[in-house]
């Protein structure tokens, strides 16, 4: 199934569960300090994020928007989002432009950098601590689809359509953090109850469904809005 949101093309929403879309009123109104999921829920947004019609920029240093869902398991998931990355002055610069819990403590974030050449998804707790290497270059200044799909052990990661291949490992994890359940950062990592690992990163718009969709569902999903984002 799927239907127009205001200010929004169709997109699918069978299975939905979160939904921020910056161009979608119901989202994000310039000046407020709340991002409202067009499904359920918000975040609270901190240090005014540069905003422009259709997306949220994050300065790197102290700008994100975090806080809570009501998503019960990520076991089986579809984590969507348009994003694009910005340089750094960091010697070592630590992206994680999203971070997620379910019910249960257990996490998905992403870690990755323009200078890297890979890209770790990391789903883990205190007592599981994984690591998902997948290949993948970005640039900086471009924006990327990309989406992350799990079905328990198993992984898939598109950019802009391209399919990688995991390499997974239990060798440590990033970071230290007790357990929140059902959190949600956006720009940061979300460790000791506030953010860090702050990252300077454009997000548009940003999905999570509640079930491990197909390459054809991915290649919809896309296709809706790479003209928008100057993707040929």
């Amino acid at each position: 199934m799927s239907r127009n949101f205001h200010h929004s093309p169709k997109i699918e929403t069978k299975n939905l569960k979160f939904y921020i879309d910056i161009s979608n009123k119901k989202s994000f109104i310039p000046g407020s300090t709340i991002l409202n999921s067009v499904v359920n829920g918000n975040l609270n947004l901190y240090n005014s994020p540069s905003y422009t019609k259709d997306s949220l920029i994050f300065n790197g240093t102290n700008q994100a928007a975090y806080g809570t869902h009501n998503i019960l398991d990520l076991n089986k998931c579809t984590i969507n989002l348009w994003i694009k990355f910005y340089p750094t002055t960091l010697n070592t610069p630590s992206y994680i432009p999203f971070w997620v819990s379910d019910n249960n403590g257990k996490m998905i974030f992403l870690y990755t950098a323009p200078n890297l050449n890979y890209v770790i998804l990391s789903t883990e707790n205190k007592n599981i601590n994984k690591k998902v290497f997948f290949n993948a270059n970005f640039n900086t200044n471009e924006w990327y689809n990309l989406s992350i799909i799990r079905n328990g052990n198993n992984f898939i990661l598109y950019q802009n359509l391209n399919q990688d291949i995991f390499q997974e490992t239990n060798e440590g994890y990033i970071g230290i953090w007790n357990i929140y359940d059902q959190s949600l950062s956006l720009g940061c990592g979300l460790f000791q109850g506030s953010p860090r690992s702050y990252c300077p990163i454009e997000i548009a718009k940003f999905y999570i469904y509640d079930i491990d969709y197909s390459n054809s569902d991915i290649t919809k999903f896309y296709n809706v809005y790479k003209s928008k984002f100057n993707i040929s």
